[in-house]
């Protein structure tokens, strides 16, 4: 589940939040929530820009980790599915 928010320290009458399975829905369902606030708000929203960024944690689990030690140690990685990976970075 992915979560896209406004900081809590706008200047705005308003918040939004939106939801998704992906990154990108999320984005969608929190562009959605804010245009529902165009009615209300027109002037603010008429100037607003947002910036998407992700929350990425300080330092990776214990199962990233293990994986990246796999990774510089194995001979046998597995091959990129570049396919799957489109696939990924078209969700985002």
């Amino acid at each position: 589940m992915y979560s896209a928010y406004m900081p809590d320290d706008n200047d705005l009458h308003f918040d939004a939040i939106g939801e998704g399975q992906t990154a990108k829905e999320a984005r969608e369902d929190f562009l959605a929530v804010v245009d529902t606030f165009r009615v209300d708000f027109p002037e603010e929203i008429a100037e607003l820009e947002f910036d998407f960024a992700y929350d990425i944690p300080d330092k990776p689990n214990k199962v990233t980790l293990a994986a990246m030690k796999e990774a510089e140690e194995s001979k046998k990685l597995e091959q990129l599915d570049m396919d799957n990976f489109r696939n990924f970075v078209d969700s985002l």
